[in-house]
């Protein structure tokens, strides 16, 4: 019940003085907890774009506390909406049939991590509203937050999905994730019928260098004869302060895929992990799918088994990945630094799967030992799996194991020695004991409940 604009809850306590007592009835208040409000959502088609935007409200009771928000906005775009030819109107449509619910996925990360309650002002799809509040629970399971209470004030209206929005969508950055799903659905006969990438055209990575590497996406999709979904959003101005990008990159990259029900009926998210991984993170086959709407299924894609170095191999084998292969993201342009962490990691992965110097001219700089050692901090990595993964391929090199490729890394001793270094350099940033056994239950989080 609520009185005086405050919360009561009656708590009964039985004195067990014969079958008619209910005993005493007490009213303890309990203090509202502050709500993050997402109000007078737009959907706006301007020039050759289509944009959905959302105004945001944190409204703290009296004697209640909350961090700041920072912003009081956000949006998120379609762009380049006549490269799409027929298909341009019904994105549009989609797009204003969707609402606020391609936004749904980052407001609720952005709540859960404020500890606040999520309050939308709209019509919102209920089965990405029953799936918002699940991704909210797996947060309180896995990295401690709050479970909130996410509202809408009216429930959007599920259209019949048309014949034609029956398109698989793959979320596609040129990294070696995506870019091993998508070749391995090509080879399986099922390679989907867009892709679909983010343009950084806002803060963090906003410049005049990121539009080198816009083009080169653009190229490479046209070389693979695929049309090509351009998204952007300014949700990082909101989640950047609350939470790390390992856990806000799906949510970022697959909601605005929400809007794209005019012509997709599912999206492909890459994983990062094998299948089973126990590690808590942001992508994960029992989180991705709970992002999508009625209309649009988002889809933990798993087509590559194995750990990422299997991944490497995959990409490995095909000139066009690795020509356009993007991995950096310490310098917003086209190409990869070769000295940064993501970098190093990438050319190692593809050192064991076999590749040789020239495999590897999409880095501006060779892989060199000493630079893997310069990457080693105080604490060790929040989220260190790809890099154990690598380091137990390595152990492996060394030893004389299987090779993950046909390329058999260590038929000689020069190259034994050569991955004995970078064992030791790896080992020595991740902070690990030179012990095989010591890799088995090391991980950047607590493990998944039931894992």
């Amino acid at each position: 019940m609520v009185m005086g604009g405050r919360s009561l809850t009656l708590r009964v306590s039985r004195s067990g003085r014969g079958a008619g007592s209910f005993g005493r009835v007490t009213a303890v208040a309990v203090q509202a907890r502050p709500r993050l409000v997402a109000s007078s959502t737009s959907v706006v088609v301007y020039a050759d774009v289509v944009g959905v935007e959302v105004q945001l409200a944190l409204e703290v009771p009296p004697g209640a506390s909350s961090p700041p928000l920072g912003v009081d906005r956000m949006v998120m775009r379609i762009h380049d909406l006549s490269s799409l030819g027929p298909d341009a109107d019904a994105v549009v449509d989609g797009a204003v049939a969707a609402g606020i619910t391609p936004l749904l996925p980052v407001l609720t990360v952005a709540a859960s991590a404020l500890g606040v309650d999520l309050v939308l002002d709209g019509p919102v799809c209920p089965t990405a509203l029953a799936g918002a509040r699940a991704a909210n629970h797996l947060a309180a399971e896995w990295f401690g937050d709050p479970v909130i209470t996410i509202e809408a004030t009216a429930a959007l209206d599920t259209p019949a999905v048309p014949q034609r929005s029956m398109g698989r969508g793959l979320l596609f950055t040129r990294g070696v994730d995506s870019t091993a799903v998508l070749l391995t659905m090509e080879a399986a006969g099922h390679a989907p019928t867009h892709l679909i990438s983010m343009d950084w055209v806002d803060p963090p990575y906003a410049g005049d260098t990121q539009a080198s590497v816009w083009r080169a996406t653009a190229a490479a999709a046209a070389e693979r004869d695929l049309p090509l979904v351009r998204i952007t959003t300014d949700a990082r101005h909101l989640l950047d302060p609350l939470v790390e990008w390992e856990r806000a990159f799906v949510p970022v990259l697959a909601g605005p895929s929400l809007a794209l029900a005019g012509i997709l009926r599912s999206v492909g998210v890459s994983s990062t992990y094998a299948v089973g991984n126990p590690d808590a993170y942001g992508s994960h086959e029992a989180l991705d799918p709970l992002w999508s709407s009625a209309a649009v299924a988002i889809e933990h894609r798993t087509d590559v088994p194995g750990d990422r170095t299997a991944r490497a191999a995959v990409v490995l084998g095909d000139r066009w990945a690795l020509r356009w292969l993007q991995v950096c993201w310490e310098h917003p342009e086209e190409g990869n630094c070769g000295r940064c962490r993501k970098c190093l990691r990438t050319m190692s992965e593809l050192w064991v799967a076999g590749a040789d110097e020239a495999d590897l001219a999409a880095f501006r700089a060779p892989l060199r030992t000493d630079a893997v050692r310069a990457l080693r901090e105080d604490e060790p990595h929040p989220y260190p799996r790809n890099g154990l993964e690598l380091v137990a391929r390595l152990r492996s090199v060394v030893a004389g194991g299987a090779p993950v490729s046909p390329v058999a890394r260590g038929a000689d001793a020069s190259e034994r020695a050569f991955a004995a270094e970078l064992l030791a350099a790896w080992e020595e940033v991740l902070h690990l004991d030179p012990d095989p056994q010591h890799i088995a239950g090391r991980s950047g989080r607590p493990p998944i409940v039931g894992a």
